[in-house]
């Protein structure tokens, strides 16, 4: 006996372990659709998507011992939602449920009777309604803002920060490794070059045979960089593509950066512009995680406060590794290396031609080190790239390169070099010209772009056709004019260097200058201005019809905005007319701390229409309305805005379409067939908002309470008892947010 009392002891205590570990929320499988952290457009997912077959109807357990503390049923968010606050102080939320238990719901239908509306938010003390791990508590739905049938599952501290589930004791198998496709090297400050340009640059990551993920090559970065990555976790036996748990970023073997998905803060959602790069979000609709965080920027749970990733590299090489983990442990490492050294220069001279080739004699320039890679690229003189010539001979004697050319694809074309000397290098482009004739300042057109980043804005020069001149760019306010420099990056194109916003304070002109007989100037008038952070300041389009109002907490550091009008015939209107330009608030991918204002000023031929509102195009090119508010006497609509979009007055005259009910008119059914009823709606301009005040549902003469789904765009009403045989009557009535109606009678039998 004496020897069996340890072994009973320690199976005990193992017992006494397992019971406090968490029951999985659902006895479908362990299946995500979605994970936790993952980038949801202007917020974090807080939570984990559990999948349920495509179905409803699926048991929902309480994952520990605890009560529920708050009950609630919704059109949109979550939905119906239980709260479940375990004996350890956590709470776990379950949302878009189809119903309750039996006990909850007949609690919750007691309510919204009482209180005649659907919509409840209900707390609950401890004592009310203990749960024993493992019960059953509701069952899975598509309810509220939900795509499909899922359960969605949140895990909270007694702070209410959201906890990953999968890593505080609901974790799922997984061996498969994160998937790294590419890199973003961001230039952060004046001065920065990447591979000799000044752009944020993008470059693919390579996997070789041991699964180590690499840099396609050495990178030639000089000044202050950022770097951002893409990157998804995979799991076998589903195509999701999920976010990762950690990623660091390691320099020379030196810690630089640690993004970690454990924690995440309702109060920080708005702050995912500043750890996804929002400005490849904006432009290609892909996300990258940052691995750098400015001091421009509030400190973010998920990021470590030690290291801003902020990379200011020495002169030389530099290793760079990137280490990538899931939430079970699975890496995945990218190599690669950087050279921090300036750009070198470069001459391109054309030694000898025959009838199908040319060669070219390439030197350094400034630098005894040689040239040893070349590409180059031929233009048209309207500035567009032709095609990349490959060359047909490469040799190098001593310091020089000689690289040989098919001559066919040369003729009428400017050549553009660029090379990399032995150590890796990048050069300046170089431009050749000799089978062209240039244009003269006089002759082409010019077209000014400014572009704002991270770092701060450049200025873009681009002439229609190629001309050999120069131009000069001035920053021209009410006292003076501040020259700026351009080099020339394409044939057709000159870009300025980084630019300090403030630069920009008090511009009213931007002054490009070709020298010459007579000398050429254009006027670029300037109507923007520079929006600070504690300051309101508005802006005014040229045509004084739109305005923008940032606001005190509108950007997080000083931001060039202006308004830059449309007139694009494809942007697509269906069902509604157009009441005024439309005006791109720029610069549209740089992100919004709190919000903008937004007011346009539509003609007085529009004065006595109804059912016009503000819109913004989405990501999508679909316009989405906007809340607005209308000061008639001024003709003026105004609207806030999370970020910066493009915006129209609209107006819709058309309602909504019933597109489907159950029953339907003139229908003949059993009673046991008759459970719920529904209606299908859809609107393809100001939409619906998911709120009972815009819709009803009427059975035979009397309203009840009915949900509403908004992504399927579906009201239903679940019949306590079965209807009485005979004739029913059921009306359907839904407005849009400008007041288009839309009732449907639906006359059926029961048998």
């Amino acid at each position: 006996m004496k020897l069996l009392r340890p072994f009973g002891i320690i199976v005990l205590l193992l017992t006494g372990l397992a019971a406090q570990g968490y029951v999985w929320p659902t006895d479908n499988g362990k299946r995500l659709s979605s994970n936790f952290g993952e980038f949801r457009g202007n917020h974090f997912h807080m939570g984990i998507d559990i999948k349920t077959g495509g179905v409803s109807g699926k048991p929902i357990l309480a994952i520990a011992d605890g009560h529920i503390s708050q009950m609630r049923a919704g059109f949109s968010g979550y939905g119906k939602a239980l709260y479940l606050t375990t004996n350890t102080g956590r709470t776990a939320v379950y949302g878009h449920l189809s119903r309750f238990s039996p006990l909850l719901e007949e609690i919750l239908k007691n309510h919204q009777k009482r209180e005649n509306t659907y919509f409840v938010k209900l707390n609950f003390k401890p004592e009310e309604f203990p749960i024993t791990k493992g019960s059953i508590i509701g069952f899975s739905g598509n309810t509220g803002h939900s795509f499909a049938p899922h359960l969605h599952f949140e895990l909270r501290d007694s702070n209410d920060l959201t906890l990953n589930p999968l890593k505080y004791g609901l974790p799922i198998p997984d061996r498969l490794a994160p998937v790294i496709t590419a890199i973003s090297i961001n230039p952060l400050t004046a001065g920065t070059l990447i591979n000799a340009g000044a752009l944020s640059q993008t470059f693919p990551i390579f996997r070789d045979m041991s699964g180590v993920y690499h840099f396609p090559d050495t990178i030639n970065c000089f000044g202050t960089i950022g770097l951002s990555i893409k990157v998804h976790d995979r799991v076998q036996g589903a195509a999701n593509k999920y976010n990762i748990y950690q990623i660091e970023l390691w320099v020379d073997q030196v810690l630089q950066f640690i993004t970690e998905y454990k924690t995440l803060d309702y109060a920080e959602e708005r702050l995912i512009a500043t750890v996804e790069d929002h400005r490849l979000q904006r432009l290609k609709g892909e996300d990258y995680h940052k691995l750098y965080h400015q001091q421009t920027y509030p400190a973010v749970t998920v990021h470590d406060k030690n290291n801003s990733g902020v990379l200011k590299l020495g002169p030389g090489f530099h290793t760079v590794e990137i280490k990538v983990s899931d939430n079970a442990g699975n890496l995945s490492v990218v190599k690669g290396s950087l050279l921090s050294l300036p750009p070198v220069k470069m001459a391109a001279q054309l030694q000898q031609q025959t009838g199908q080739t040319m060669t070219f004699e390439i030197q350094p320039d400034g630098t005894p080190l040689p040239i040893t890679e070349i590409t180059c690229y031929s233009f048209t003189t309207y500035g567009h790239v032709d095609r990349q010539i490959i060359p047909l001979t490469t040799k190098l004697e001593d310091r020089l390169l000689l690289i040989t050319l098919p001559r066919q694809n040369i003729k009428n074309r400017i050549l553009q070099f660029s090379g990399i000397n032995v150590m890796g290098v990048y050069t300046s482009p170089y431009h050749w010209d000799n089978t062209v004739k240039p244009k003269r300042p006089l002759e082409v057109d010019v077209d000014l772009d400014l572009s704002h980043t991270e770092g701060g804005v450049f200025l873009q020069i681009q002439t229609s056709e190629y001309t050999t001149s120069e131009p000069q760019l001035y920053l021209r306010s009410r006292y003076s004019d501040r020259p700026i420099e351009l080099v020339r990056v394409q044939p057709n194109a000159f870009l300025s260097p980084l630019l300090d916003p403030e630069y920009f304070s008090g511009i009213e002109n931007i002054i490009v200058q070709f020298a010459g007989t007579p000398v050429r100037e254009i006027r670029f008038p300037f109507q923007g201005g520079v929006a600070r952070p504690g300051k309101s300041t508005a802006i005014v389009a040229a045509d004084r019809m739109c305005s923008l109002q940032a606001l005190l907490t509108s950007f997080y550091a000083p931001t060039v905005v202006w308004i830059d009008p449309i007139d694009d015939p494809s942007v697509s209107l269906p069902n509604g007319t157009r009441l005024s330009k439309i005006y791109q608030l720029q610069p549209f991918d740089r992100p919004v701390r709190d919000s903008v204002m937004v007011a346009i000023r539509y003609n007085e031929r529009y004065a006595r229409l109804d059912r016009k509102a503000l819109y913004y195009l989405d990501s999508k090119d679909r316009w989405t309305y906007l809340p607005t508010r209308h000061r008639t006497k001024r003709r003026t609509m105004i609207a806030t805005l999370n970020a910066l979009e493009a915006v129209a007055v609209l107006r819709d005259t058309i309602a909504p379409q019933i597109k489907s009910t159950y029953p339907a008119n003139g229908g003949h059914y059993h009673y046991q067939d008759v459970q719920t009823l529904r209606a299908s709606f859809d609107d393809n301009l100001a939409g619906i908002e998911a709120s009972e005040r815009n819709m009803f549902l009427m059975l035979d003469g009397e309203l009840q309470l009915f949900a509403y789904q908004p992504i399927k765009k579906e009201m239903s009403y679940a019949l306590d008892v079965p209807l009485d045989p005979g004739p029913h009557e059921i009306i359907f009535s839904v407005t849009d947010q400008v007041g288009n109606s839309v009732v449907r009678k639906v006359n059926f039998t029961v048998n």
